[in-house]
């Protein structure tokens, strides 16, 4: 994802668009905002570099709608609503909050479709950590990193959930 900011708009804008949102650019950050017939939708994206990015959406859809996303390699750790998670390629949790749950899980680079049913609230914030985030650390460190993309997408449940839930939130709008 080198390029900065050129290179998250044209990640980013084809897949907020289709709920028309348009995405402006605010210091480093891109931001969006619709209320329309297809989603009350609000859009937050700021690179981390050229190592990662960090994502708000909030999103209440108004119809089904097919949503298709264009994924990068990585490891993602997120604050996501139910709806979110359920989006989500991990393995399913027995308890899901409503409104927050964690996951983490790695991502492959590719092109996703689903159907965004009316009356979900797509509620997420995640980071994203590109494997070149992993370069700066030691050969058993980026080993580990690059296993954990690998690795099958769990969500997290308890104080631990809790800890980094206020973190994301520290770092996002």
């Amino acid at each position: 994802m080198k390029g900065g900011i050129g290179s998250i708009r044209s990640l980013y804008e084809p897949q907020v668009e289709q709920l028309g949102v348009r995405l402006e650019q605010r210091g480093e950050a891109l931001c969006g905002r619709a209320d329309n017939c297809i989603a009350r939708s609000q859009v937050w994206v700021r690179p981390l570099g050229d190592a990662g990015v960090i994502t708000s959406h909030s999103m209440l859809v108004k119809t089904d709608t097919p949503f298709v996303e264009q994924s990068l390699p990585g490891l993602c750790i997120g604050a996501l609503s139910a709806d979110s998670l359920m989006l989500c390629p991990i393995a399913r949790p027995h308890g899901v909050d409503p409104t927050c749950n964690v996951a983490v899980f790695g991502q492959q680079e590719g092109l996703t479709d689903c159907w965004l049913k009316a009356g979900s609230k797509q509620n997420a914030t995640s980071i994203m950590l590109l494997p070149r985030w992993f370069d700066r650390f030691d050969a058993e460190m980026r080993k580990a990193g690059r296993a954990l993309m690998e690795e099958p997408g769990e969500s997290c449940a308890n104080e631990h959930a809790a800890s980094i839930v206020a973190c994301i939130r520290r770092i996002s709008p």
